[in-house]
């Protein structure tokens, strides 16, 4: 039997529900992140009120799935930028000494997440 992405999402998805009650699931990205919540809906639980959902670099998907999932923005084009500006840097300078930038994300609350107490 050929397994497909879909469906090692979806027995992941079974075993995650099945074992034993969760808080809330991460999607690593958007695609997957609206894939969850689609296989968390149709096994019947609420979204937000069983399981909450967060998701990966802010898409326009996320915002109209319902509920509109809650994301990490990863603010790609400021990293692409950043990224460009130091590989030409060091096409300049190749003996110039390697930089880290740290870029702060944003976390963007949406309909996908509860309020913990």
């Amino acid at each position: 039997m050929n397994f497909t992405a879909k469906d090692d999402l979806d027995l992941l998805m079974s075993f995650l529900l099945n074992y034993k009650p969760i808080d809330g699931i991460l999607g690593l990205d958007e695609i997957t992140a609206v894939k969850i919540l689609h296989i968390v809906k149709s096994r019947g639980y609420n979204v937000p009120g069983d399981v909450s959902i967060v998701g990966f670099t802010n898409g326009q998907l996320s915002q109209y799935v319902t509920p509109s999932l809650t994301m990490v923005s990863q603010h790609g084009k400021f990293i692409g930028e950043k990224a460009a500006e130091l590989l030409i840097k060091r096409i300049k300078e190749p003996n110039r000494p390697f930089e880290t930038k740290v870029v702060k994300t944003s976390l963007l609350v949406r309909d996908s997440t509860k309020k913990l107490q």
